[in-house]
């Protein structure tokens, strides 16, 4: 009788695990495309109308779902399908970024989508204390502009600035930020300044750039890819190898502006080497080579436009793309330092695509082109394999994007959701 019992028991468990994943698969359909009938997802999952329609009702029940009206008759004509669509209203995510010298802040929903956004900016070595607070204010201002409740959040997700250990939410060491010293428990801290509690996340900015990338992005079909971001006077990256966002043994792996291109040079990072690669490649340096060669090249479109003062790192390669011949060989040599970093990465984890973020994304067919008869040169001589190169389309949001598909991601594989 106990032998009954027991295969009575597993066998209802195998029941309800098989309709939490039926659930589960129905819903991850809607986050690939929003609106959808129960026929359309019977054909993307594999799963028969019945049990499609089934699950389908159940995530309505639990207010997962929408209905979004009918959908259109099929060419015999009969009943018009309802459609049904992710509600994606039914959390919120709190997304923070901290900048060399500011703050990016925002609330998206759960596909990723901001809804409200804010931003500040600090001076260089900003206290922590004065950066909390900020953030406070931040996420009191844009739950007040939503009217939403902190209940009615999935979480909150920071994007830091230098070295994070993601699994510990601790920053090992910030170098805009010295005065806050090293082991900084941010994610506890931030966790505080919330009313009730809330799963808090945090990793490096540029791994969720690569996470935006990897969801939504110029990646969406890629295994392994690496994004630069060459902000100010840094140069970050976020890798992902076979579909893993990688961390490194000591949560430094993407710290490639620390990369040593020249060691004999002149340029001291603010790390406090000689001769890192955001040091030469950085577009922060593109703006000093052209104020320096001011003297010498007062004949080109960039002094014809501007004082030397006034020259962005946007100037010089809008005027690099108009053909200006001092612009050109300013931007071929900072194409030149990338080039070098990325053949150097590609030999370490290959990565198949480069996605250009920030800055570097303004470069244009000029900047493209000269990477890639720079990397061409570079790659392995009798090999000559290097990675496709390709600009993001994201901008400044990217950081807050990628966090909150961070978050949403692990909020929907939680179990109980679909009990």
């Amino acid at each position: 009788m106990t032998e009954i019992d027991d295969d009575t028991k597993a066998e209802r468990v195998n029941k309800n695990r098989l309709k939490r994943n039926n659930r589960r698969v129905v819903l991850q359909a809607f986050r690939s495309t929003p609106i959808l009938t129960v026929s359309e997802i019977a054909d993307a999952t594999g799963l028969s109308k019945p049990t499609v329609h089934r699950a389908a009702e159940f995530l309505r029940g639990r207010d997962l779902v929408h209905t979004a009206g009918k959908g259109a008759s099929t060419d015999e004509g009969g009943k018009k399908p309802t459609l049904l669509t992710l509600n994606a209203r039914y959390r919120h995510i709190l997304t923070f970024q901290i900048l060399a010298q500011g703050l990016l802040s925002g609330i998206s929903d759960m596909q990723g989508k901001l809804l409200a956004e804010s931003s500040v900016a600090f001076p260089y070595n900003t206290s922590l204390d004065t950066i909390l607070a900020e953030m406070r204010k931040a996420a009191e201002a844009m739950t007040g502009e939503l009217r939403i409740d902190y209940a009615d959040f999935a979480g909150a997700v920071i994007g830091g600035h230098g070295i994070v250990d993601a699994a510990r939410g601790v920053i090992e060491g910030s170098p805009c930020y010295p005065v806050w010293g090293t082991k900084v428990p941010f994610q506890r801290l931030v966790a505080d300044l919330f009313p009730v509690p809330l799963p808090v996340f945090m990793d490096n900015s540029n791994r969720y750039s690569a996470y935006a990338e990897m969801r939504t992005g110029a990646a969406r079909d890629r295994k392994s890819f690496l994004v630069m971001d060459g902000e100010a006077e840094g140069l970050g990256a976020g890798l992902v190898l076979d579909g893993v966002l990688w961390h490194g043994g000591h949560y430094m792996a993407g710290e490639i502006g620390h990369m040593i291109v020249d060691p004999t040079g002149s340029c001291v990072c603010h790390c406090g080497a000689r001769g890192c690669l955001e040091t030469v490649a950085c577009v922060a340096t593109l703006v000093r080579g052209a104020k320096d060669g001011f003297a010498d090249h007062r004949d080109s479109l960039l002094f014809s436009r501007m004082q030397p003062g006034e020259v962005s790192f946007i100037d010089v390669y809008d005027v690099a793309n108009a053909g200006d011949e001092f612009a050109q060989s300013l931007v071929d040599a900072q194409a030149r330092w990338l080039a070098i970093g990325i053949v150097n990465v590609t030999l370490v984890a290959d990565p198949d695509l480069v996605i250009l973020q920030g800055p570097y994304a303004r470069g244009g067919d000029y900047l493209l082109a000269r990477l890639l008869h720079h990397m061409s040169q570079f790659a392995h001589p009798r090999l000559k394999r290097y990675p496709e190169v390709v600009y993001s389309r994201f901008g400044r949001e990217r950081v807050l994007v990628g966090g909150s598909h961070y978050v949403a991601d692990r909020f929907y594989s939680d179990e109980s959701l679909y009990e």
